[in-house]
């Protein structure tokens, strides 16, 4: 049975049982924090309130700044805390996920990973989307963004990205404001980019052009001119 404490007693023992693995609760977590910013042996109370109004710890810490500083036994460096709590939280998340990165395989991944950069766009935009060994995504970057009918961008730049990602492959994609066919500036561009990139060992996938609801692969359609076979059916 856990012994219950206040003040600076309770925020040491729940780091202890943080420290040996033990699961605690949202009421203890939030007993703690205000704990370290404002001591007080009404805080199991004002826990207690807050998950009353609110819900679990994601939520109170997810209310807006002001609501949170308006409460009693809170106050603005409760608050704070709480919104720096959220805000770390999220930062180790989104840690989390990177480090086990999404996976593309096949041609639909890659159009349903890359489709909503391209929804409901005023311009075009052209993205590079860099791919480690096994497939899995290292970053997508905004390579360039133009007028409603036209990019321009260095491929050299293009090149830097890719090898400061530590790119296996590549994959580029960018939109048309009315037809999936590309240019033949894009033709150009896309072959010389695949050349260059393949001296440096590192493989052109494709370009898939967007345009609206309809996509088309320059490399299924035949536009890519290297000797590779297609890496995504």
């Amino acid at each position: 049975m856990r012994q219950i404490y206040s003040g600076s007693d309770r925020l040491h023992s729940t780091l202890r049982l943080i420290e040996s693995g033990v699961q605690v609760t949202d009421a203890e977590l939030l007993e703690a924090l205000l704990d370290s910013v404002c001591p007080s042996s009404d805080n199991d109370s004002t826990a207690k309130n807050l998950i009353e109004r609110y819900g679990a710890l994601y939520e109170i810490c997810s209310a807006p700044f002001s609501d949170l500083a308006g409460i009693s036994g809170i106050g603005e460096k409760g608050a704070a805390l709480l919104k720096l709590c959220a805000a770390v939280a999220s930062n180790i998340l989104a840690h989390g996920v990177m480090e086990n990165k999404r996976r593309v395989f096949t041609y639909e991944d890659l159009i349903d990973y890359l489709r909503p950069h391209f929804v409901n766009q005023k311009i075009e935009k052209l993205y590079l989307l860099t791919l480690d060994s096994k497939f899995r995504i290292l970053d997508l970057m905004l390579i360039a963004q133009g007028g409603s009918d036209s990019l321009n961008f260095d491929k050299k730049f293009v090149i830097d990205k890719a090898v400061k990602s530590y790119a296996s492959s590549v994959v580029l994609a960018h939109n048309h404001m009315t037809s999936v066919l590309p240019s033949t500036q894009d033709i150009i561009i896309t072959n010389d980019l695949a050349q260059l990139l393949s001296n440096l060992d590192i493989k052109l996938h494709d370009h898939i052009i967007f345009c609206g609801d309809n996509t088309k692969s320059m490399r299924k359609s035949g536009y890519i001119k290297d000797d590779k076979s297609p890496f995504f059916i």
